[in-house]
């Protein structure tokens, strides 16, 4: 594998996901029209794949651990966000 050309082929993808979680991270993914959601979650897999692949061809650490970092924040929207606005409806509700 070409690691300049993947990574020249897969960073569009990266940055797209990221421009989509700061949206979420600052306006909740309620915010999102239906098809940026969909885009949010497909966007997410691929990367968790470039993770993966990432990992298994050794490309480098600074690279493996952006892209940890990246999906990470997309798990926490993705499968989390809902769990966290249910505690904190529960914390204003006991005020």
């Amino acid at each position: 594998m070409n690691i300049k050309r993947w990574i020249g082929r897969r960073e569009a993808n990266w940055k797209q996901l990221d421009t989509l979680l700061q949206q979420v991270e600052k306006h909740r993914i309620k915010s999102l029209p239906a098809s940026q959601i969909k885009e949010l979650a497909s966007l997410y897999r691929s990367v968790s794949a470039d993770l993966a692949r990432a990992r298994t061809n050794q490309v480098g650490n600074t690279l493996v651990k952006d892209l940890q970092r990246l999906t990470s924040r997309g798990y926490n929207q993705i499968y989390q966000g809902s769990r966290r606005q249910d505690w904190q409806g529960l914390g204003e509700f006991c005020r």
